[in-house]
């Protein structure tokens, strides 16, 4: 089945309630397509969600959805991670008979409504932003890689352990087209002026724990001249994590954003954001 009748078959299954209204489809990566919704509450309330489902029949397709629907769940409740969310009748899920229902693996998501961070830096084009701005970004990075580190259960901030093992979840793919701009959030102080920044696309993360996934080019590059291993306290510690946050510095460089006006931040800048 193609990805046009992946589409239409997500669709047919909403058509028949007058609470949902297609809105448009989106691109869902590499395995995934995303067809976004607007659900619409007796109450006159409204909130928009994204059905992401396979692209392709192909087995190695399938299975990087489910995937990604396994560390989503395991990351639900992560403020800088794209939210899991639940649909009250779905109409995608099997009756109480097991009949009816979408024959291939799926997963509801929030809809994150400002764009990706790619589209972000294409769009100032070049021009010089405050580093007040760069920091709120580049905290929304390190706060995701710290919620695959350390999950965090329901009605928990995104924060270290110091009694638990970081997990060994990487990322694995990691760029500015993977993270995206939800709203401002006037609640938080982090997001009261800066839209929070949350991180998609999970179809190929896995869990890694050998040294040997390490890039050693790329460390001596970054790690090696900032010396980043001072500031790594021993005892605790994660490869993934390493992993992950070194794709963060590289996705968030900051000179790609603000054109020469800015220099990469010190060691002393990534003291506390590069400890384990």
């Amino acid at each position: 089945m193609g990805e046009e009748e992946h589409v239409l078959l997500i669709r047919d299954f909403f058509s028949d309630q007058r609470r949902f209204q297609y809105i448009k489809t989106l691109s869902g990566g590499a395995s995934g397509y995303c067809v976004c919704f607007r659900e619409v509450f007796t109450e006159g309330l409204s909130r928009r969600f994204v059905v992401k489902c396979p692209n392709d029949d192909e087995d190695d397709v399938v299975a990087g959805i489910r995937n990604e629907i396994q560390s989503l769940h395991a990351l639900q409740h992560a403020e800088h991670i794209v939210d899991v969310l639940t649909i009250s009748d779905n109409p995608l899920e099997p009756d109480r008979q097991g009949q009816g229902g979408l024959h291939i693996p799926f997963i509801i998501l929030e809809y994150v409504e400002n764009g990706t961070l790619e589209l972000f830096i294409q769009r100032i084009g070049g021009a010089i932003l405050p580093n007040r701005f760069l920091w709120r970004l580049f905290l929304c990075m390190v706060r995701a890689c710290v919620a695959m580190a350390y999950p965090p259960a329901q009605g928990r901030k995104e924060e270290t352990v110091a009694s638990a093992q970081p997990s060994a979840l990487v990322h694995w793919d990691m760029h500015n087209r993977n993270f995206m701009f939800g709203a401002i959030l006037g609640n938080y102080q982090e997001h009261l002026l800066v839209p929070i920044l949350k991180l998609i696309d999970f179809d190929i993360s896995a869990m890694k724990t050998s040294e040997e996934v390490v890039n050693v080019e790329v460390k001596e590059k970054f790690d090696d001249e900032l010396e980043l291993d001072r500031y790594r306290t021993i005892g605790q510690s994660s490869v993934a994590t390493c992993i992950n946050l070194l794709d963060v510095g590289q996705a968030s460089h900051l000179n790609e954003i603000n054109g020469k006006g800015v220099s990469p931040p010190t060691s002393k800048s990534f003291a506390n954001l590069s400890r384990q």
